[in-house]
Order: C-alpha cells, then structure tokens, then sequence
C-alpha cells in the first residue's frame, strides 16, 4: 500500500512521497503497470491521465501557477483542502449577491475575441475539462491600461460562483494573463460564466461539444470541429460583470486573482448541459457525496469590494465593431461598387460573387445581435422584475439591520437594472445599423455592362 500510495503522489506532483523522484521514462512505465490495480477505486484512471498529460506540451497551466503539495481531489467538494493559500484570504468562489460593499464603476469592460473557427483540443486531466489557448490568438479583454490574453477556458459542473444568487448546471472560467508579464496570480484575471437550462440551444455551446467530450479521464477529443461550428464570445458579453479579487478555485488557491462575473446566466439547451455534467461526472471518486468538480462557496468578508461593470467591443475590432465604425465600413462598400461598371466580364462575376458573401456574412452578424438581444431582454426582465419584488417588500420590513440590508439589495438591483437597459439600447442601435446594411446588400443590382463590353461578347458569339 506504501508503494501504491507513493506511486499516486506521482499523479499529483511529479516526485514520489518519501521516495526520490523517477525518471520520466520509468514513471509512465509504473503507471500504466499500476493502471489495473486502481481500477474500483477512488484514484481510477489517474496513471493513465498521468500518461497523456505527459505528452502534453502546454505552455499554461492556471492550477499550476504553484505546485500543490499533497494529493487533492473533489470528495469533499474542496472543504478539507489545506494546502497553499486554501485556508488564507479572501478565496473563490463566492456568492456574490451576498457582498455588503458593492459599487458601480463608469470604466467600461472591454472584449476583443475573434471568432473561432479552427478545431480545438479538450483535454479530460481527472478534475476539469480544458482547451489550452495557444499564444494569443484568441484575444481577450481590456480595463482601463491593462490587457489580458486568453490562455486557457475551464469547465465546472455544477457551477462554482453563484448567478442572480442561485448555482447553475455549468460554469465556463476563461483564464487570462496579462500581456507581456509572467504569469503569477497577481496577473491573472477569470471571466466567468454561467448556464442555465432552455429550449433553445447556445450556439457557442453547441460548438464547444460538437465532436463529442472526452469522457474517460486522460483523454482528449477535438470540438469545434467543423462547420458551421464557432465560437463568438460575443454571445456571452451582453450583461454586466461583477468584478471581485479572490483566488484561484483548485488548489494551490493562490489570492490576487482578478474575477469579472457574469451577472446572470445564459441560456442553453439541457441536452449541452447534459452532455458537460456526464463528462465532467466521470472523474469523480466513488466516495464523492456531490459527484462534480465544483469548489464549495466561500465566506464573503465584509472588507470585499465588489464592482458592477458595463462591456462594450473594443472598436475596429474584426468579428465585431459598433455602429459608427459599420457606417463608415458601409460607405466605404458603396464607393468600392461605384467602379463595378468599369470592370471585365470576369471580374464582374468575382464582384457578384464577394458581394453575395457580404450579405451572407452581414446575415450571420445579425443573428448574433439578435441572439444578445434576447438575452439582454431577459437580463432586464430578470433583474428589473426582481427590483420591483425587493421595493414591494421594504414596505414590510422593519427597521435594523434587515432593512439596511433591502436597501443595499434595491440599489444593486437598480445598478444592475438600469445597466442592462443601456446594454438593451446599444445592441438594438447595433441591430438596426446591420439591419440597413444587409438591405442595401440585398437591394443592390448587378451593374449594367457596358456597350463597349457588349460589342466584345457578340464578336466572341
């Protein structure tokens, strides 16, 4: 039992516990060769998870930012965790509808995500479900004078933070780095996002497991695969962020990371949802009363800020831009077919054809818009009906320490309000500006050919 106990220190860490450290080599040999006997058990499918993230070349790694000393897992969904800053600080997650100090700030979260066409790796270790972002070709977001490149996107189930505060089936954490600087958790900030169960599926999900999840611990599988499949962060965007400083979620639960909050979940169809907690279900051990691999929530001090912030598309960004930057994108177009008359035969048909792909491309922009719009709809009905529930209710409620605690609630509540209708109106004048553009696409004739063109057509005949 000694041997077999030192040999899962090795899953853990890499070195052996009490023993000295093995080469690589003979470490994956003794793996696989202990692979049976863990069969039944608690640490089932460790080796061979050892043996894949062997192979495994990945430049980040946001649970690794320090090593854990000791072996961990979800049995006790994270309450027994005692090493590295576990027990120290304000640590994540937390249910932030429970924050006393809340605040409102005018500096806008900004986003500048492409649009992901290319398949991706999702990498099943044992505890979490996870694509690794090679260089930064992703994007990410923007505070103020600092940007941060995504690095890595996470999946827990059932979710870690709390959303409009209730847990949800499925939370995506996108990890981030901050650009040029060495990753530590200091610079290290997670955007968060939750899902809720709906008829209608997410297409950003969808994508996500499109090619199936790798559910069997140590395994890979490739989603995104083909298309129509992509990733548009956009969809996930149209909300306002709750921003807060706690620490990473699995040990060593380094303090100082940067979390954005989603403030309200997204829809998605049950049969995505389904398909995340299954995969993510098989890691857990047999002891594990909560199979998952969601951290409990953690206290709130009462010293923790938290920042309730609006997002908007950096400008000039490719797989996005506002309205203004559209409008002179479409004056641009209308210039460009002024020549379209001065063109060969040939060259007429390349023109009919781009200007088919614009108005196809111009469509696709708008079902994302309409898709955020709903969303923000919802938003507004969730947290707008919620306002009014909490301000029918003061009128019930005594004085003390309940009645201060209302008022703080009804003035989030109003924040939270009136900044989701803000995102309503920006999104329907974005709407309505790609609206006008694809009419014009559409409208727009092929241009009469020429009488010099004509006379070379009946030469030819």
């Amino acid at each position: 039992s000694q041997w077999l106990s030192n040999s899962i220190c090795l899953r853990m860490q890499r070195v052996t516990c009490g023993l000295s450290p093995l080469r690589p080599t003979l470490t994956r040999l003794l793996l696989l060769l202990t692979a049976p006997l863990l069969q039944g058990t608690r640490y089932a499918g460790l080796s061979l998870a050892l043996v894949r993230e062997e192979g495994v070349q990945s430049s980040w790694r946001h649970r690794r930012l320090h090593e854990p000393q000791g072996y961990w897992d979800y049995g006790d969904n994270g309450a027994s965790w005692d090493m590295g800053e576990c027990q120290q600080g304000q640590q994540s997650p937390v249910n932030l509808s429970l924050a006393r100090n809340m605040a409102t700030d005018p500096e806008i979260l900004f986003h500048r995500y492409g649009i992901v066409e290319e398949p991706l790796t999702m990498h099943n270790d044992g505890r979490s479900l996870s694509i690794v972002v090679e260089g930064n070709s992703m994007g990410g977001i923007s505070l103020g004078a600092v940007t941060w490149d995504l690095k890595q996107i996470v999946m827990h189930s059932p979710s870690e933070h709390t959303f409009g505060g209730r847990q949800v089936p499925l939370e995506m954490q996108l990890f981030h780095a901050r650009s040029g600087e060495p990753v530590t958790p200091q610079t290290t900030a997670v955007v968060s996002i939750g899902f809720f169960p709906s008829p209608q599926p997410l297409f950003f999900l969808e994508s996500l497991r499109q090619g199936g999840l790798p559910d069997q611990v140590g395994t890979s599988t490739t989603v995104n695969r083909q298309t129509p499949a992509a990733l548009n962060f956009r969809q996930l965007f149209s909300s306002t962020f709750l921003e807060y400083s706690g620490s990473l979620t699995m040990p060593p639960c380094s303090t100082g990371v940067q979390w954005f909050v989603r403030s309200q979940p997204v829809p998605a169809s049950l049969a995505a949802l389904d398909d995340f907690r299954h995969a993510i279900r098989s890691m857990a051990s047999l002891s594990q009363a909560h199979p998952g691999n969601a951290r409990q929530l953690q206290s709130v001090a009462t010293s923790m800020k938290v920042i309730m912030r609006t997002t908007q598309i950096v400008e000039g960004n490719s797989d996005g831009r506002d309205p203004e930057f559209e409008k002179a994108t479409m004056e641009a177009d209308a210039e460009s077919d002024s020549l379209a008359s001065s063109l060969t035969p040939s060259k007429q048909e390349s023109k009919e054809k781009a200007q088919e792909q614009k108005y196809q491309s111009c469509v696709r922009e708008i079902n994302v818009v309409q898709q955020k719009l709903q969303s923000a709809k919802a938003q507004i009905s969730a947290d707008c009906g919620s306002l009014e529930q909490a301000r029918n209710s003061l009128a019930s409620v005594g004085q003390g320490l309940t009645r201060i605690q209302l008022m703080k609630r009804i003035f989030g509540l109003d924040q939270l309000c009136k900044a989701n209708q803000a995102v309503e109106k920006r999104l329907k004048s974005e709407l309505e500006t790609w609206q006008r553009h694809c009419s014009k696409l559409k409208t727009t004739s092929p241009p009469e050919q020429t009488q010099e063109q004509s006379s070379d057509e009946s030469s030819e005949q």
